[in-house]
């Protein structure tokens, strides 16, 4: 059997538990009106009044926009990094024959032999009736025209730093503009082609058809980019004239 506590044991216990108690209330009671003053209860802080603006902040705001509205209406006319070249261009003293017919001589000549040459290459091999031959002419057509295209993007990136060296404003020239749309109109032809003429996951009778309109689209789209070629010509004339 376990021993039962003695006597003093029981007191001491006793005595613990009657003055712990004691001692925290009264403790409680010396520090409760601390916690419950409002000294130590502090006010949300109210948000700061909005403050005036002062003349001067937007004189400085209208100065500000209208600088904007200014760079970019000079962005438009010569995008900023073209004509950051171009005045890097023009530091190295280059001869100004060299700027004003350095691209149209090229272009002339690429357009004329590559561009047509492979049109034509490629109608020849559309029209002709042995179809051995004709499968010979569009895949030489192919090899021309997409080395076309890569040049023509050079050649145009040249351009406008020709058109941007020379003063013009690039944005607002018209040479420029049809070039970019000659460019879109070359990618997009080329995609067709790339694709397989929108044949896609088609097959038999159905993928015929569909490579069928899609040749015949190519051709004409084609035919209609050598066009926007001849008065892309022309505007860049213009610009060679008034020079």
């Amino acid at each position: 059997m376990r021993a039962s506590p003695s006597p003093a044991y029981l007191s001491a216990g006793s005595a613990v538990g009657f003055v712990v108690p004691a001692v925290a209330a009264r403790a409680w009671r010396r520090c409760s009106p601390r916690l419950h003053s409002p000294k130590y209860h502090t006010a949300p802080r109210r948000a700061p009044a909005a403050r005036r603006r002062a003349p001067g902040m937007l004189l400085d705001d209208t100065f500000a926009i209208s600088s904007a509205v200014h760079l970019a209406d000079e962005a438009v006319k010569n995008p900023l990094v073209i004509q950051r070249v171009a005045d890097y261009f023009n530091t190295l003293g280059m001869p100004k024959s060299v700027v004003e017919y350095g691209h149209p001589v090229m272009m002339g000549v690429m357009v004329l032999a590559m561009g047509f040459g492979g049109g034509l290459t490629g109608w020849a091999g559309r029209l002709n009736s042995d179809k051995r031959q004709g499968a010979q002419q569009k895949s030489l057509h192919a090899n021309i025209m997409g080395a076309f295209t890569l040049l023509a993007l050079l050649g145009g990136s040249g351009g406008l730093l020709s058109v941007a060296m020379q003063g013009f404003p690039v944005g607002q020239s018209t040479h420029a503009i049809t070039a970019v749309v000659v460019l879109a109109l070359l990618m997009a032809n080329g995609i067709i082609a790339g694709t397989g003429f929108g044949a896609g996951g088609k097959r038999g009778k159905e993928a015929t058809e569909a490579i069928r309109q899609g040749r015949q689209v190519h051709a004409y789209l084609g035919a209609a980019i050598l066009a926007a070629l001849v008065v892309h010509a022309a505007f860049g004339m213009q610009i060679l004239l008034s020079g």
